[in-house]
């Protein structure tokens, strides 16, 4: 039941993403939309390597509440750097530009950590002891990517309806896992 969903949810993103539409970008430089897009990449890569690192740990039997948390507060660190630093880019050059890729860079940072949150729930319930301290990190985790998603928004004017209308397929999933801070930046 659990790989069906995964295997739909996998689905429905590569759907979800060939479907961004484009959003102008009045006001926003080239430069800034190139920083906004790195500064989001980033992030996205950090949720990536945490999911990689904690499945290595959950398959060699070593995944501990003590050994996944600083990975993710690892995670919750590079959300929060990419909140300040999305908080930090100016307005102000006239091109206007498609925000096809910084869509696609968000969507696939909310699925990166819905994945996340995921991993952790489903490798360590079954542990002795479940998730432990760790119960409290998904709160941090839906806090400081509704932060970046409340910031990009801010420099991106219509940048989280686009990805919103290529997650809408996860409101539900977002609600289950308490990322009820993304659900209501996103707008589900």
């Amino acid at each position: 039941m659990q790989l069906a969903r995964i295997i739909f949810f996998v689905f429905a993103l590569a759907l979800g993403v060939m479907a961004a539409p484009s959003v102008s970008t009045a006001g926003i430089g080239e430069r800034d939309l190139t920083t906004v897009e790195n500064t989001l990449t980033t992030a996205g890569s950090t949720v990536s390597s945490a999911i990689t690192q904690i499945n290595g740990l959950i398959y060699s039997g070593e995944a501990t509440a003590s050994s996944i948390s600083p990975i993710l507060s690892s995670v919750i660190s590079a959300l929060n750097s990419a909140e300040t630093s999305l908080s930090a880019v100016g307005n102000g050059v006239e091109k206007r530009q498609s925000l096809g890729d910084v869509v696609n860079v968000l969507v696939n940072l909310v699925t990166g950590v819905v994945n996340l949150v995921l991993t952790i729930v489903g490798g360590l319930l079954g542990l002795a002891g479940g998730l432990g301290t760790l119960a409290t990190l998904p709160t941090e985790l839906d806090t400081s990517l509704a932060g970046v998603l409340n910031a990009a928004e801010s420099n991106m004017p219509g940048a989280l309806s686009s990805a919103t209308s290529s997650l809408g397929f996860l409101a539900g999933a977002l609600g289950e896992l308490g990322l009820n801070s993304t659900v209501g930046a996103l707008g589900l």
